[in-house]
């Protein structure tokens, strides 16, 4: 009795694996099945949030004694905040694509301020450096506004994706007992 029960203990302990990876199968194709509608709003109130609320948070730690610390979250802020919502929306794509405009254009600035500070004339060194800072934060703020309010148009996007269109598809095949591929042209309705 204690060699079938520790044969069956031994089977069960190296199926584990392969129960689990097909019951995750199953879960992966019913939330396939199952994706709801995103929340415009959801969106929209993630980007603003995940933006204004750190930079409260820098604002607080600059002014204290915490400097380096605060500029770092509201940098963070500023450029990974207004991306999220298109996170959210599943449009990763153009969620990194804002992040990385927004860090060009950080760094552009930083780099044409670092450049300024090798100016010759020290007279016009803190102007040129605080004009650099000022426009690409300007820039950088400006482009973060407009990634928060086309934050819904992603949504948007994500929702229409998940309707059924009626018409003709082209749909790809496989035949596994004669290994052939092919397409098939189904009509939906």
């Amino acid at each position: 009795m204690f060699k079938k029960c520790l044969s069956l203990s031994l089977v069960l302990l190296l199926m584990t694996p392969l129960i689990v990876e097909t019951k995750s199968m199953f879960e992966e194709n019913f939330e396939r099945e199952q994706k709801e509608l995103k929340s415009e709003s959801t969106a929209l109130l993630g980007s603003l949030a995940c933006t204004v609320a750190p930079l409260i948070l820098a604002g607080t730690l600059v002014s204290g004694n915490s400097e380096d610390f605060g500029l770092c979250i509201g940098f963070g802020s500023v450029v990974l905040g207004p991306s999220l919502g298109h996170f959210y929306a599943e449009q990763p794509g153009r969620g990194i694509r804002g992040i990385m405009i927004r860090t060009s254009i950080v760094a552009g600035a930083t780099g044409f301020g670092y450049l300024a500070t090798r100016d010759s004339d020290p007279d016009s060194r803190g102007f040129t450096v605080m004009g650099a800072i000022l426009l690409g934060g300007l820039l950088s703020c400006a482009h973060g506004v407009y990634d928060i309010c086309t934050t819904p148009s992603s949504v948007r996007k994500y929702n229409e994706s998940l309707r059924y269109e009626a018409g003709l598809k082209l749909v790809p095949e496989t035949d596994p007992l004669n290994e052939a591929y092919g397409l098939s042209l189904v009509y939906g309705f």
